[in-house]
């Protein structure tokens, strides 16, 4: 046995994991950018402790991976796929996690663009509150495990944090035109709430009195392409205009507010 793990099934695209390394090895076909790794020295601004180590590298990331039957229908509707491999671990008194970003807005809109996580591998959470300002309203921890898929609401910062023993894998499907913004949770100094690994939550200072984090669920909506047992990518082979409001997202609010009002409700 060579401890690789076939995600075929739970991806929809030939796929297998490497643990040790934090890799992905992708079908006969199949194209990716160029793999990308994140260590601690990159997320350091976002750390409470800023003499924290941690593992090295910290995560994996693949953007745009290219399936030769699905890729010209993905781009044409203005969608990407990418993938993620987050190490086990500790980074200080945190499990390791992302540093966590927003999204930009759609041109001419005020909206910013959603994306959709869908987990192959692992158990863990994704950090959610609802601005990178001082001033909070919502902050969550969803709880996700192999299967699972979140809607990230549009405009809300999102960390993922691997709280499992092994590596936690996950594929994204986002907007192209969609860029990541670091710098507004930069300038706070991160999230409002760190995820400590003794099951407890460190305070930012820079941020004032956020309300604490609430554990919560990700849910299912069939009428949105977002259900345990199908993939994303298959889903989008049915119907090439399902995730439509990934890309629009100021012209379907009922998907991100339905979301926000679900993922209130603690699990």
């Amino acid at each position: 046995m060579d401890g690789t793990i076939d995600l075929a099934a739970i991806a929809g695209l030939p796929v297998t994991l490497d643990p040790e390394t934090l890799t992905l090895d992708f079908g006969d076909g199949i194209t990716t950018d160029p793999l990308a790794q994140r260590r601690i020295e990159d997320i350091r601004p976002m750390l409470p402790d800023p003499e924290a180590s941690g593992p090295d590298p910290l995560y994996s990331i693949y953007m745009d991976i290219r399936p030769p039957g699905l890729v010209h229908d993905l781009h044409a509707r203005g969608l990407g796929y990418g993938a993620v491999v987050d190490s086990p671990g500790r980074i200080g008194g945190e499990f390791v996690r992302s540093q966590g970003h927003i999204h930009s807005s759609p041109p001419g809109t005020t909206t910013p663009y959603l994306e959709i996580y869908e987990f192959w591998h692992g158990t863990g959470a994704v950090y959610l509150q609802d601005a990178a300002r001082p001033n909070l309203t919502d902050v969550m921890l969803v709880d996700v495990r192999a299967g699972d898929k979140l809607i990230i609401p549009p405009g809300w910062v999102h960390v993922v944090v691997n709280s499992g023993p092994t590596a936690l894998a996950f594929g994204a499907l986002y907007a192209t035109g969609a860029e990541l913004l670091y710098g507004p949770l930069r300038a706070m100094n991160g999230t409002a709430w760190a995820v400590l690994a003794d099951g407890t939550f460190a305070a930012n200072p820079r941020y004032d009195d956020p309300p604490r984090p609430h554990r919560t669920r990700a849910r299912e909506y069939s009428e949105y392409g977002v259900t345990r047992d199908r993939p994303l990518l298959a889903a989008f082979a049915d119907d090439h205009a399902l995730y439509d409001y990934v890309v629009r997202p100021e012209a379907f609010p009922e998907v991100w507010e339905t979301v926000i009002r679900d993922l209130r409700e603690p699990s």
